[in-house]
């Protein structure tokens, strides 16, 4: 297989692994909590118990790491097994950094605290695509 197939290939498992790990595998606690932080507690109510708790910074790092290691996992499984069934093979190495470097921007996203962004920035962004040809805001809209 060609490296630009390849990489299509790999592309592809690892983006359907990463919408499996976000919306399947993640359960509803990390979902809600993994943002949390002292600063901007999270308020969490068990559906099953409707037990109400508030999770601060502690919380929000353990729900964080316990959803960005199952992520992580759903890709190399996913992409592992793909891999295996479209005959192309992938160093360990190659692997293992993609991974971690997957997991780390995960956990780096995933952690940012709620309410603390400045909505005005995406804002610019939106308005300077919208500023650009036909080409950009087709991109732009197949993308939203």
């Amino acid at each position: 297989m060609h490296r630009p197939a390849t990489f299509a290939a790999l592309l592809g498992l690892t983006r359907a692994a990463s919408a499996i790990g976000d919306f399947w595998i993640q359960n509803d606690f990390c979902a809600r909590v993994k943002g949390a932080s002292d600063e901007a507690p999270v308020t969490y109510e068990d559906p099953a118990t409707k037990v109400t708790s508030i999770h601060g910074t502690v919380d929000g790092r353990k729900a964080c790491l316990h959803h960005c290691l199952t992520y992580t996992a759903t890709q190399a499984i996913v992409a592992g097994l793909g891999a295996r069934a479209l005959g192309i093979r992938i160093h360990p190495a190659a692997a293992a950094a993609a991974l971690a470097i997957s997991f780390g921007t995960h956990y780096t996203a995933d952690r940012r605290v709620p309410g603390k962004g400045d909505p005005g920035e995406l804002h610019l962004m939106h308005v300077r695509v919208l500023a650009a040809g036909p080409e950009l805001r087709e991109v732009y809209r197949l993308a939203a």
